[in-house]
């Protein structure tokens, strides 16, 4: 009986420790799709996005290189510039991190396009190789395609502000959904408006409903409110938007979503 009970508890624990192991995690680099490739003193310069660009929300990837090796220690800046002829302006960008490059040698930021163009967009990366001590940047042009992600307005003293909603495919049931807001005084410097309060109500205008269990967007920081949604059938839905501002103004914006 002794011998038979050790040996019932190494079969327990042999059986236990296999139960223990954990998945490799995947070193796989990311899918990203190249949007343009340059050349500059020496440096290869990619710029990649997750994929088409379109007006709204858009992540960045950028990756440098020099003699065929990564830069990791560089302090990469986003510029974009849209060219109207008689005059230019920008839009919201979130930064890379200063931190350096990723592990597989990605700078990650962000920009919100405002407007739509073939051919009037470009974007200007510049950044300090800190290992060499060099200074450069190079200007590529991008495409940027329609969507109905963005509302401007202006308030009384005609500062700008810029509301672009963040949604990804939407499914039908709870979805997460995110407002950034932004305004701007001269169409380059665009602050974060951090103390506003957003409201939305979804509603899906052919069928004369909406839904119920959304909640309301809440302050993330930076510009950033986050919220969830509610898609009782799939359709054509309709966001309705609506934004107060710390000194008393008020805007509303209407965004189109299409749930599959």
């Amino acid at each position: 009986m002794y011998r038979m009970i050790v040996l019932l508890t190494l079969t327990a624990v042999v059986f236990t420790g296999c139960t223990q192991t954990t998945e490799p995690v995947s070193t796989e680099p990311p899918s990203y799709a190249l949007v343009s490739s340059s050349t500059v003193s020496g440096y290869g310069v990619e710029i990649f996005a997750d994929g088409p660009i379109s007006v709204g929300y858009t992540p960045l990837h950028v990756k440098i290189t020099r003699d065929g090796q990564i830069v990791r220690n560089a302090h990469v800046t986003i510029m974009p510039d849209m060219d109207m002829g008689m005059h230019h302006h920008s839009c919201p960008v979130e930064q890379p991190s200063t931190s350096g490059a990723d592990a597989h040698g990605y700078y990650h930021g962000a920009a919100i396009f405002t407007m739509s163009s073939a051919t009037a967009w470009t974007i200007t990366i510049a950044f300090d190789d800190h290992n060499a001590d060099t200074t450069t940047s190079v200007t590529t042009k991008i495409a940027v395609a329609a969507a109905e992600a963005v509302r401007t307005a202006k308030d009384s003293s005609s500062l700008k502000y810029v509301f672009a909603m963040q949604a990804p495919t939407q499914r039908m049931g709870m979805n997460d959904v995110i407002f950034h807001c932004y305004r701007t005084a001269d169409g380059f410097d665009f602050v974060p408006v951090n103390d506003a309060v957003l409201t939305f109500e979804p509603s899906m205008p052919s069928m004369g409903h909406g839904s119920h269990g959304n909640q309301q967007p809440t302050r993330k920081g930076n510009g950033v409110y986050g919220g969830r949604v509610n898609y009782t059938m799939t359709g054509d839905w309709e966001i309705a938007l609506s934004v107060s501002t710390s000194n008393g103004t008020s805007f509303k914006a209407n965004y189109p979503v299409m749930v599959r």
